[in-house]
């Protein structure tokens, strides 16, 4: 026996019935894009602009201070209905620059589309060259700079399938960073160790306000 349903005031067959009921389903998805996302992975590559000395220093003393370049990093976390809290590492290549963040975001995903307003905070560490008190004679000594940084990001993801978005994010960063005070060079005379000595360079530490801006495209997998 065939059931017949009454669909859209029509007597339908079951089979046609539940192949209307899967347009509906279809057209729902399509319409209102896909349902709820409870867990997020988001790799992002992009380009890099790094100033560690844009707003203040003091005693920081680099040999160069601005880098561009390549950016690489990852974000994963959790989904709240329109809330995100996660965690992101990046890796700024040209200035050796990594930072870790905590990444919490706001989201007005309507359809398909999914614009964010991100708030992150986290820790930095550079590794880079600080001039010396005799200049060349003394050469350049590798330190590492450290500290926290506080930005936010502005982006915007497209579901091109329900679990997979592809997007891009501007974002921006203030650098709060400290320079440590230097190991003095190996092979110095007393003369040159008195020289170096004195000089606030390695008397003092050295710190600085920066700034640090990305733009990144995202490939998002969203379960």
């Amino acid at each position: 026996m065939i059931e017949e349903r009454v669909v859209d005031e029509r007597i339908v067959s079951g089979k046609e019935a539940e192949k209307l009921d899967t347009e509906k389903e279809d057209k729902k998805t399509k319409e209102e894009g896909p349902g709820l996302k409870w867990v997020w992975l988001v790799p992002e590559v992009g380009y890099s602009y790094i100033n560690l000395t844009s707003f203040s220093q003091t005693n920081f003393a680099l040999v160069d201070d601005t880098k561009s370049g390549l950016m690489a990093g990852v974000g994963a976390g959790v989904r709240l209905l329109f809330l995100t809290l996660g965690i992101r590492a990046r890796h700024h290549f040209d200035a050796d620059m990594w930072q870790v963040m905590l990444d919490g975001g706001l989201h007005f995903k309507f359809g398909r589309v999914d614009p964010y307003l991100a708030i992150r905070f986290g820790y930095d560490t550079v590794g880079t060259n600080i001039g010396q008190a005799l200049g060349n004679a003394a050469g350049t000594v590798n330190v590492d700079i450290n500290g926290f940084n506080v930005g936010t990001g502005l982006g915007l993801d497209y579901f091109v399938a329900d679990n997979v978005t592809i997007g891009f994010e501007g974002s921006g960063d203030f650098l709060f960073l400290t320079r440590p005070k230097p190991a003095l060079p190996a092979g110095l005379t007393a003369q040159q160790k008195a020289a170096i000595q004195a000089n606030p360079l390695y008397k003092d530490s050295g710190s600085s306000v920066g700034f640090g801006g990305v733009l990144a495209g995202r490939l998002g997998f969203h379960f």
